[in-house]
């Protein structure tokens, strides 16, 4: 079989891609894979799978690494001699960049940043993930000696789909393998990512366990017409996870109308929410839609739902009760058909005990709850966020990082403002920089005199101190934490826990040996 991707093809064709992945296909079948055969073979009909995804595209060599949570490792590999083994390697640095961006990384068009060093012989690198809802179940790498033509990520993302089932039962059987002969894990069996994987969802970039088992909430309710409640401190990003809700949803094509509850006058809010007729009051000339029919086929986004006057619920549990507005000045009666959302800061259980907030209001936005944590509680995104805003701002210019006693500042802080103050600290350190080192001297004052902790961290930290360990570090400490709290509510039972953080007991118990944590005989950790 010839190369489909040769030195001088820049395009491919549909049909080139269906005949190459019938070709996969027979890779595969011809090895018979099935739940019932050794480990060995069914390791070998991905090696053949994957020397025919090397023959299809015209790589040097391949690579396949299928991952457990943040446990990843290689499962085949085809084509010549390939660096998988050093922690520096061009292979380890692009599937690990795969597997947190979790989207194609191409080498031809990162920036040299992204590579501390120049590949040997200038290869061209491919790696293509494949996704299980929030998570990266693996990584195809490819390796060349010319660039990949425009069809190949395409390509890639098709064979994997197809080979999925034959490579689940390869992985667990190289598991099943290793847990009988007790063997330890082989010296390419690493954590490619020392945190649980950090992803970027709708804008919300976040590697902490509470907020990933927030966003498999959003996975799994977005296609619900269920009202979701979002609770959370100010400047935790309760309407980028409404957003999520909506673009996850059937309704991603339909309208985001966001409501500010707060911001609206109470003797307006009729007729903002509602709408009205022309001459319906002074200054009524022409008749207006309101927001709520404004959302029709969307989603309705009430942000500080809390701060919505007494007087006014009555009429506002009429609409979601019925799906029904009136308009001010008008007797005909609309139908709307619109999704729920509505965020607070505010406790609108104890407002609804003390007779500020209806009760049956409550209970008729609270289907579904989401609580965000405070950014101070997941300190381990802090440097996923600085990185994000960053790189979001670089706009082809010079890389800026902080150094390493303005990064200890900004991990100690508080964030009273959450993530929307750290966003502009950040924005402003980049403004304020001479040069592409940010130092304490860009920050606000309140970080200086507010963050004594942070600043002795500051001194005490060594100028060599890369930001990536850093963010081990914090992020380590972070998911300790977490484990003690969701041990202790499980009381010490494992697979109770694994249950309550939606995780495999087998990761789980992976996650308290690299902490060294056991289960004393009260059953906590």
């Amino acid at each position: 079989m010839g190369a489909m991707f040769t030195n001088d093809a820049r395009t491919v064709s549909l049909m080139d891609i269906n005949v190459n992945l019938l070709r996969v296909a027979r890779a595969l079948l011809g090895q018979g894979v099935d739940e019932k055969v050794e480990g060995k073979d069914e390791r070998r009909a991905v090696e053949t799978m994957l020397a025919s995804l090397v023959e299809a595209t015209g790589a040097t060599k391949a690579l396949l690494v299928v991952c457990e949570g943040a446990d990843c490792r290689e499962l085949a590999r085809a084509g010549d001699e390939l660096d998988f083994s050093s922690a520096d390697s061009v292979a380890r640095r692009i599937v690990r960049l795969a597997i947190q961006q979790r989207r194609t990384v191409d080498s031809t068009s990162l920036p040299p940043t992204n590579l501390d060093a120049s590949l040997d012989g200038d290869p061209v690198v491919l790696a293509q993930p494949f996704l299980e809802g929030l998570s990266t179940f693996g990584v195809v790498y490819l390796e060349g000696t010319a660039p990949f033509a425009a069809g190949t990520a395409t390509f890639l993302s098709e064979a994997m789909d197809l080979a999925l089932p034959s490579i689940r039962h390869a992985a667990a059987a190289c598991h099943r393998g290793a847990e009988q002969t007790s063997s330890p894990p082989p010296a390419n069996h690493d954590t490619l990512v020392s945190y649980p994987e950090s992803i970027n969802v709708e804008g919300i970039v976040t590697g902490h366990p509470e907020m990933r088992a927030l966003l498999e909430l959003v996975e799994r309710v977005a296609h619900s017409p269920a009202p979701v409640l979002i609770f959370g401190p100010t400047g935790t990003g309760k309407e980028l996870l409404a957003k999520a809700v909506h673009r996850k949803s059937e309704r991603r094509n339909g309208p985001f109308v966001t409501v500010h509850c707060s911001a609206i006058p109470s003797a307006l809010l009729e007729a903002e929410l509602f709408g009205h007729v022309a001459g319906a009051f002074t200054g009524a000339h022409r008749d207006r839609p309101g927001r709520i029919a404004t959302a029709h086929g969307g989603t309705l986004f009430f942000d500080e739902i809390g701060e919505i006057p007494p007087e006014f619920q009555a009429k506002l549990l009429r609409f979601l009760q019925f799906g029904e507005i009136q308009r001010v000045g008008s007797d005909r009666v609309d139908r709307v058909d619109v999704r729920i959302v509505s965020a607070t800061h505010r406790n609108l259980r104890e407002l609804a005990h003390d007779g500020r907030f209806r009760e049956d209001l409550y209970y008729r936005i609270n289907t579904v709850t989401m609580n965000v944590p405070p950014l101070r509680a997941r300190r381990a995104d802090i440097p996923l966020i600085i990185d994000h805003v960053l790189t979001r701002n670089q706009n082809g210019g010079e890389p800026r990082r902080f150094s390493p006693r303005a990064e200890a500042i900004l991990r100690g802080y508080d964030y009273p403002g959450n993530v929307r103050e750290l966003v502009h600290v950040v924005e402003r350190a980049r403004i304020l920089a001479k040069g592409p080192t940010m130092d304490i001297d860009t920050l606000p004052a309140e970080l200086l005199t507010s963050a004594p902790s942070a600043a002795e961290a500051a001194d005490a930290l060594p100028t060599s101190a890369s930001l990536e360990v850093a963010r081990a570090e914090a992020v380590a400490s972070a998911e300790r934490d977490f484990l003690k709290r969701l041990m202790r509510n499980a009381h010490g039972n494992v697979s109770r826990a694994a249950r309550d953080a939606g995780m495999h007991r087998s990761y789980l118990q992976k996650l308290l040996a690299r902490h060294k944590m056991r289960l004393e005989s009260t059953g906590h950790v």
